[in-house]
């Protein structure tokens, strides 16, 4: 039994190290197989999807040798047949807000609270309702604790204004 035992293991120490891991070897390519991506302009893409994450999807193409790591928004993309043969279709998802929209939104919230400060001592009948039509319109912003404080003093200043004698 020892004798068995030794040979097994001299014959494992003997095989070349390529041959028990055949993706080191340079004359083995492996093909992963090729999936189509379709995009919403009608585009068919055979591309390895590599990662999808909930707005972009990774691909590299399969006609090129080495292809770059491409990633397009997945609001473009309108199915992925994998090489198996499943489907994934993928929803049209509703464009973000872009930087540009946030900041306006924020400069609306900020100028809410500043109509309504200067409302207290100027006209506030006009102030109030600037604090609160941009109040409504910064309402969505980051700074929204700003546009709710101006809608609210905005309140205030017209019904302090027009309280009975």
């Amino acid at each position: 039994m020892k004798k068995v035992i030794l040979f097994f293991v001299l014959i494992s120490l003997n095989t070349p190290v390529k041959a028990s891991f055949p993706i080191f070897n340079d004359k083995i390519i492996l093909q992963e197989p090729c999936a189509n991506l379709f995009l919403r302009n009608g585009t068919e893409i055979s591309c390895r999807i590599l990662e999808i994450t909930p707005d972009i999807i990774k691909y590299k193409r399969c006609n090129l040798q080495n292809s770059p790591e491409i990633s397009i928004f997945k609001a473009e993309v309108l199915m992925i047949r994998y090489s198996n043969g499943d489907k994934e279709i993928f929803e049209k998802t509703a464009v973000k807000p872009s930087s540009q929209n946030i900041l306006v939104q924020d400069i609306f919230s900020i100028l809410s609270l500043l109509f309504a400060i200067f409302g207290l001592g100027y006209s506030p009948v006009i102030l109030g309702i600037a604090a609160i039509l941009f109040g409504l319109i910064g309402s969505n912003s980051r700074l929204n604790v700003l546009a709710i404080i101006g809608i609210i003093l905005g309140f205030i200043e017209i019904a302090y204004f027009f309280k009975p004698i």
